[in-house]
């Protein structure tokens, strides 16, 4: 029978965007802040606590920083914080949620090979391509057509629409272009075109539409303090 390894709370297993592997990781390193804010020509606690952690892959043995931030209370750290926390840096592979779940499975697929495979790479980003016009309901016909559909419709910034192109090109070239070997640096730009499409689609009108809910509701706050003062601040809403 294989025994199952029990993870210590200064060990977890995940995607490593450096070397592509779902793999051991090790604490190295944790800092927990409160930041302060003043009140009265005084310094008063936030109630807010953020820990950052710095661990290492153990496949690739490169550094990677998470990030976990928590209201009112400091999580136990018997509960591992660690493994509770959120990569910030590299660049999270994920998504968010907000990001239609075809697009996000096909960016995650070519997530996994970015590291070892950039003509794989660039194909798979291709077809990520293929899922957000069908996502965005573009026309049919080649993916150039498709792709100047979209950004016709959402009013897609000319550079948006270069991006799209190029991201286009990349992936025929890693489809059947043998001379020209695609580089780690040409990965590094499908990857940074990709999530800027995506950014301008979904995760900007995302951010705004929730920005707006926050900003009504303090707006309303402020408008129900003024007539009934509220006993506890802590009941006011904030911009997440």
């Amino acid at each position: 029978m294989t025994q199952v390894r029990e993870l210590s709370p200064d060990q977890r297993v995940s995607f490593c965007p450096h070397c592509g592997n779902i793999s051991l990781q090790r604490l190295l390193h944790r800092h927990y802040t409160s930041p302060k804010y003043r009140e009265d020509d005084t310094l008063a606690e936030s109630g807010e606590f953020h820990q950052f952690f710095l661990a290492s892959c153990e496949t690739c043995d490169t550094p990677l920083l998470y990030y976990l931030h928590s209201l009112n209370t400091l999580p136990d750290g018997s509960t591992s914080a660690f493994q509770q926390s959120t990569l910030e840096w590299p660049t999270p592979a994920e998504l968010p949620s907000v990001v239609p779940d075809v697009v996000r499975a096909c960016h995650a697929e070519a997530a996994q090979i970015k590291g070892t495979s950039p003509a794989a790479y660039a194909v798979l980003i291709r077809r990520a391509l293929e899922a957000l016009c069908d996502d965005q309901n573009a026309a049919k016909g080649p993916l150039a057509t498709r792709l100047h559909d979209v950004a016709f419709r959402n009013e897609m910034p000319r550079v948006l629409v270069e991006m799209s192109d190029v991201l286009r090109l990349l992936g025929n070239v890693g489809a059947h272009n043998d001379k020209w070997k695609l580089s780690e640096h040409d990965v590094e730009v499908m990857d940074q075109f990709f999530k800027a499409i995506v950014e301008y689609l979904y995760i900007g009108p995302d951010r705004l539409r929730r920005y707006r809910e926050a900003l009504q509701a303090l707006t309303k706050h402020s408008v129900d303090s003024e007539a009934e003062p509220a006993d506890d601040d802590a009941q006011r809403p904030r911009i997440q």
